[in-house]
């Protein structure tokens, strides 16, 4: 992930990244109305009026964000330093894959679906020519490379098969186009599930996307599916391209269920998502649910993978605010330096932006009703399935749920809340490297190698 989208996340954070996430447990829909008590559990912000929580978000933002302006900001890493830091992870594997239990298919096919998140964002920056994937085990055919007409705005998109089981993979946020498709975080319904779109609502850009990508190679993929016997369709992806797999599995559940689709020829392939460090992109309504609609949402609950890595934010956005706000606190210090390393911009200049940055923010958090509004409709966003989490790349991966910010944010043992951001302790790297780093990690450290590629 580029730091264009951390900066991006920073300053929207107080207007966009107050979004709380339900789970399978989940309560109806949030108002307006009744963000009174939801505020402070999830700020543990305790005063009479929701008026004066948003004043206290406020203010914490505006602290977080100006206390180090008057100050020095502590130095950036030597540029070799950071260098040798980044590249800590591509020379080996995480020392344990995730388990069968945790993603619900072989470890390979894991190491695949890792391994396809990083060549769409080869093959789109030029470093591959094409798609290969095959090891000396396990033979692995290309099916689409889907660099098109519409490469500069829409993510590379790719299908592979092994054995009997098809893998459809995205690429994550490479370019300008990219982060508006981030941002495109409307929740919608979608025709593609059309009998279960009113209770079921995906982010509206990466449902988009995910929707061309599908009709425009719909006919190939059926018919490579029937003539290969698949059993089983993975979707996957990195970052922008985990939100689209994981939408992507939710599209095609349906379609196969649907008797007019022509993936309805597929009723027999299971669909399931193993996917890579990306924000929430589902939202369930509750209200009207259908036993058909919550039996699907089960299937979807059933089938679906996460996998997170010790401080990333990103898996964090929408929902998870105090996680967000102590990683700015964190990160606050080194952004003047980092920013100079990127962009030679002298200090005055990043502190006076940093200052404009601040009044606006405060000023927009304080715009109580627009605030309030956004925050009804986007804290119900959650990751659905199962999280994969990653202390560090020497640990066993342990299995985690998100319950969202509707239950208290209380600490529950085993839920996705229950992990709390831990603050860098040491210089190299600093917190905004750290995060590249974290946001990185998973695909690398379970993708093969490309020496044992062919």
């Amino acid at each position: 992930m580029k730091f264009a989208f951390i900066a991006s996340t920073l300053a929207l954070l107080p207007a966009s990244a107050v979004f709380a996430t339900p789970a399978n447990s989940r309560a109806a829909l949030r108002t307006a109305s009744s963000l009174h008590g939801w505020f402070s559990d999830l700020f543990d912000v305790h005063t009479d009026t929701v008026e004066e929580e948003i004043e206290a978000i406020a203010e914490r933002f505006q602290n977080t964000i100006t206390n180090d302006i008057k100050g020095t900001f502590k130095a950036a890493t030597p540029v070799q330093e950071r260098e040798n830091e980044m590249n800590m992870l591509s020379n080996s594997n995480f020392k344990h894959m995730p388990t069968k239990a945790q993603t619900g298919v072989e470890e390979h096919i894991t190491r695949f679906a890792a391994t396809l998140s990083q060549q769409t964002y080869d093959l789109y920056n030029g470093v591959i020519p094409k798609i290969a994937m095959s090891t000396d085990q396990h033979e692995v055919e290309v099916i689409v490379e889907g660099q098109s007409l519409f490469k500069p705005t829409n993510p590379t998109f790719a299908a592979v098969v092994c054995g009997d089981t098809m893998i459809l993979g995205w690429r994550g946020t490479q370019n300008i186009a990219d982060g508006i498709n981030d941002f495109a975080f409307s929740p919608c319904g979608n025709m593609a599930i059309r009998k279960h779109a009113k209770n079921v609502k995906m982010h509206g850009g990466m449902a988009s996307l995910c929707s061309n990508d599908i009709v425009t190679h719909e006919e190939t993929l059926i018919a490579e599916c029937k003539k290969r016997g698949i059993k089983e369709i993975v979707t996957t992806g990195h970052s922008l391209g985990e939100g689209i797999g994981q939408i992507g599995h939710t599209i095609l559940r349906a379609q196969i269920q649907d008797p007019n689709s022509p993936w309805s020829e597929l009723k027999d392939v299971n669909v399931r998502s193993v996917v890579f460090c990306a924000p929430m992109t589902t939202v369930i309504v509750k209200d009207g649910c259908s036993d058909e609609t919550s039996k699907f949402i089960e299937e979807i609950d059933q089938n679906s993978c996460v996998v997170v890595y010790q401080n990333d934010v990103v898996p964090r956005a929408y929902g998870y605010l105090s996680f967000i706000n102590d990683f700015v606190d964190d990160t606050i210090p080194y952004i003047g330096p980092y920013l100079m390393d990127e962009k030679r911009m002298p200090s005055f200049f990043i502190k006076k932006g940093i200052e404009k940055l601040a009044k606006a923010t405060e000023e927009q958090v304080l715009a109580a009703e627009a605030f309030q509004g956004i925050v009804s409709v986007l804290s119900n966003y959650f990751h659905p399935g199962k999280i994969c989490f990653y202390k560090d790349e020497f640990a066993e991966p342990i299995t985690l749920v998100d319950k969202g910010a509707f239950e208290k944010n209380s600490g529950k043992k085993g839920t996705f809340r229950s992990v709390k951001y831990e603050p860098v302790k040491r210089k190299d790297p600093n917190p905004i490297e750290g995060e590249l780093l974290c946001h990185g990690a998973p695909k690398i450290g379970i993708m093969y190698d490309e020496e044992l590629l062919h």
